[in-house]
């Protein structure tokens, strides 16, 4: 007889029992590694979908995956790119050239990994881009990744970068220039002073010598203004631009009339000056700028004809117009007015005016542009900032090396991104993952800008934004996938003063920075 002990049934239970504990465990390591592995694939979807770049994946030649950037420059959807050809997005004329160099590619041969190229938007606009291609490999199996950046982008930082450079070399020259003429203003001056005062002066001599000394001085005064480049606040106060206008047209009638007496042909100037909000700087340097404006205008007219001064307020700004109907300027002298002592006039004067005239503008913190066509004439655009209601004068702008930020960010990827770009371009950076450690950091260092990610998980960041504005005075900015809450934007001390939005622009977002630090 077999006891119950030895029931060949209870063992094969007791096996099944054992198997499906097994079994279990497997299933839930596989869940595991299966959650491990999307959690993964998500971190690096989120990270290419906040690259600056477009990006795409190809097998052979096939897109398998293209991140948000490129899709919103091209206006397709992921559905609508993914499966096609990467090159059935190039421009007809440059297709047979990419597909010759994806042939290349794919048949181990050697093409181009750098290159320029036009895509075209589904509206069909053409995108100008610079593109880089390298090989990768995916699943055992080679693939082509290729990142796009818009051309524009990449010029517009070359031409920024030329033009700073350009500015800084122009104000030291202006600098040097100054410090060696201003003394020999002053020795001119007491030189003719002495000789007025002996008893046969000679009077000639002495009209060339005030003539010098006037000529001199006009010089100095001119680059001295043109090289600083930070406003005396001291002078600045509500300025009426109208007012400041009608006295510049003033000081310019007489040119008017000594123009009809020399050149025997007139000018008639018509002004359209509207009543704008008042604009906060130094009156007599608007003015100057407005004149040398003006001035530069008369000059050019020497058929003479109509002259244009006009005021306009719009979105924030003070717009004022000046519009010649002079011979205009050659298109490839464009870029040279506004260097100093550059000019088209042949009486050997210096060319200062308009140099002078942008430098004031920029130390308004507004621009000036210049437009022309030949035998057309010429209009110059001052745009000025109206003041606010607290009229706050501009504070004195740090460099990035001074500047402190603290980054509050819990997703790990946006915020090492963050961090590193910012770094990079020179700012000192704290970087913590929650509210409370973001506030502990404000009290025990000073701060000059807080950017927090809208999802903080210990501490709404609502009202986390109400905490940093009351108790530490600090302007903030949000990381957000999308628009703020209208509730948020109700009360000021809640809202933020800049919302960076995901997918992150790093260049858009590096220039609306400067400008919040440095309103």
């Amino acid at each position: 007889m077999t006891t119950r002990d030895n029931d060949p049934s209870d063992k094969t239970i007791a096996g099944m029992w054992a198997e499906q504990e097994l079994l279990r465990r497997e299933v839930a390591q596989l869940r595991k590694e299966n959650h491990e592995v999307k959690k993964t694939l998500d971190q690096r979807e989120a990270l290419l979908n906040v690259l600056p770049v477009g990006y795409v994946l190809l097998d052979q030649s096939k897109i398998i995956e293209a991140n948000d950037f490129i899709l919103k420059q091209l206006r397709y959807s992921s559905e609508e790119m993914v499966g096609r050809n990467f090159t059935d997005f190039v421009h007809p004329r440059l297709r047979s050239v990419m597909n010759d160099f994806q042939r290349r590619r794919v048949s181990g041969k050697w093409a181009p990994e750098e290159y320029e190229t036009d895509l075209v938007c589904k509206n069909g606009e053409i995108l100008s881009c610079d593109v880089r291609v390298k090989k990768v490999h995916r699943s055992g199996r080679s693939a082509f990744l290729v990142m796009v950046t818009p051309s524009e982008e990449r010029k517009k930082r070359e031409s920024a970068l030329v033009e700073s450079k350009k500015r800084e070399s122009l104000a030291r020259m202006a600098r040097e220039m100054w410090v060696r003429f201003h003394p020999l203003v002053e020795g001119i001056a007491s030189t003719g002073e002495n000789s007025k005062q002996s008893k046969e002066p000679d009077r000639p001599a002495l009209g060339r010598m005030e003539r010098g000394d006037r000529d001199l001085s006009r010089v100095c005064r001119a680059l001295e203004s043109f090289s600083r480049e930070t406003p005396d606040l001291l002078k600045w106060s509500l300025v009426d631009l109208k007012k400041v206008a009608r006295e510049t047209v003033a000081f310019v009638s007489p040119m008017l009339k000594a123009h009809l007496e020399k050149q025997k042909t007139g000018i008639n100037l018509k002004t359209y000056l509207r009543s704008v909000s008042p604009v906060e700087g130094d009156s007599e340097e608007i003015g100057e700028m407005l004149f040398h404006v003006m001035h530069n205008a008369v000059e050019a007219m020497a058929q003479g004809g109509d002259l244009y001064l006009s005021i306009e307020e719009n979105a924030g700004h003070a717009h004022i117009y000046v519009q010649d109907r002079g011979m205009g300027i050659a298109p490839e002298m464009l870029d040279k007015v506004f260097d100093p002592f550059f000019t088209t006039k042949q009486d050997g004067r210096p060319g200062l005016g308009l140099s002078v005239a942008r430098a004031i503008a920029r130390r308004h913190q507004g621009t000036l542009e210049l437009s022309s066509k030949e035998k057309e004439g010429t209009m110059v655009t001052i745009r000025l900032p109206l003041a606010g209601p607290s009229t706050k004068r501009p504070r004195k702008r740090k460099k990035a090396g001074e500047v402190s930020i603290l980054l509050i960010e819990d997703d790990p990827m946006i915020r090492d991104l963050l961090y590193k770009m910012l770094e990079h371009k020179g700012y000192r950076v704290s970087a913590v993952s929650t509210g409370g450690e973001g506030l502990q950091h404000l009290k025990r260092k000073s701060f000059d800008l807080a950017i927090v990610g809208s999802e903080t998980p210990d501490i709404n960041a609502q009202r986390l934004t109400g905490e940093i504005k009351r108790k530490f005075g600090l302007r903030v900015a949000w990381i957000t996938a999308g628009e703020p809450k209208e509730s948020k934007a109700k009360e000021k001390d809640l809202a933020p003063d800049l919302v960076i939005r995901k997918p992150i622009d790093m260049t858009g977002t590096l220039g609306a920075l400067s400008r919040l630090l440095a309103g």
